[in-house]
Parts: structure tokens; C-alpha cells; sequence
């Protein structure tokens, strides 16, 4: 029984540590795309050439969203 509970709290600090991870890179991905729309809405850079990274940022955060729900459902 023991050992269960250490490996239960192991893996609890581990899946903390990667959900702390995955929220700080949702949070970075996130606060780039925004400085690519305000360098487009403030006319610094064309549409056209910010069109495909904030496609691109916004298809990681979303695959990083994936990543933290599986790991919410892992838990439950």
C-alpha cells in the first residue's frame, strides 16, 4: 500500500510539472499571435505576410490545449 500512494504522489507531481509546462507555452504561443494581430491592426507588417504564422500559432495552441486536456482526462 505504500508504495502504491509514493507512486500515486510521484506521478501527481509529474503531471503537475506538465501542466504547468504546457500552460506557459499556451500562455507564450498565445501572447505571440497577439503581437502579430496588433503589428497588423497598427499597419507595421502587411496582412498577408502575418496571415500564415498567426495560422501557425494558433494551430499550436490549440494542439497544446489538446495536450492539457488529455492529461485532465488521464487524472480523472
Amino acid at each position: 500500500m505504500r508504495y502504491y500512494n509514493e507512486e500515486r504522489q510521484r506521478l501527481a507531481a509529474s503531471s503537475t510539472s506538465t501542466r504547468t509546462k504546457l500552460e506557459g507555452k499556451r500562455d507564450r504561443i498565445e501572447s505571440e499571435r497577439q503581437r502579430n494581430i496588433d503589428l497588423v491592426v497598427k499597419q507595421v507588417i502587411e496582412g498577408d505576410d502575418a496571415r500564415g504564422r498567426i495560422a501557425e500559432l494558433k494551430a499550436q495552441r490549440l494542439q497544446v490545449e489538446v495536450e492539457l486536456a488529455a492529461l485532465e482526462e488521464a487524472q480523472d
